[in-house]
């Protein structure tokens, strides 16, 4: 995903987020708008048949699939929300595991 992406997603206000979301997850772009928090939207972008892209519409599909599951998930992340507050990071890794075992099984 090179410059052009940032380029054209850029004329419709949204702001390319190199560091540190580019270091945590280097296979997404994060485009956000406002800069200043809090944000009213995120955009991620991924390439197309990479394996990140296949691993989000899998979890995705089993989301989809299982509303209990999807349920269970909801709920882990208002309860992180809540938690970390401002920590993305601390956000982010601790619902991980759950992504793991749900891409797992």
């Amino acid at each position: 995903m090179g410059a052009s992406l940032h380029a054209r997603l850029a004329c419709f206000i949204f702001r390319f987020l190199r560091r540190p979301h580019e270091v945590a997850l280097p296979e997404r772009r994060f485009l956000a708008w406002p800069m200043t928090r809090p944000r009213q939207f995120h955009l991620h972008a991924v390439e197309i048949g990479s394996p990140f892209w296949h691993d989000h519409l899998r979890f995705r599909d089993r989301l989809r699939a299982d509303p209990e599951l999807a349920q269970h998930y909801a709920q882990l992340k208002r309860a992180l929300a809540k938690r970390f507050d401002d920590d993305r990071a601390a956000y982010t890794e601790a619902k991980s595991g759950f992504i793991r075992d749900v891409l797992a099984g």
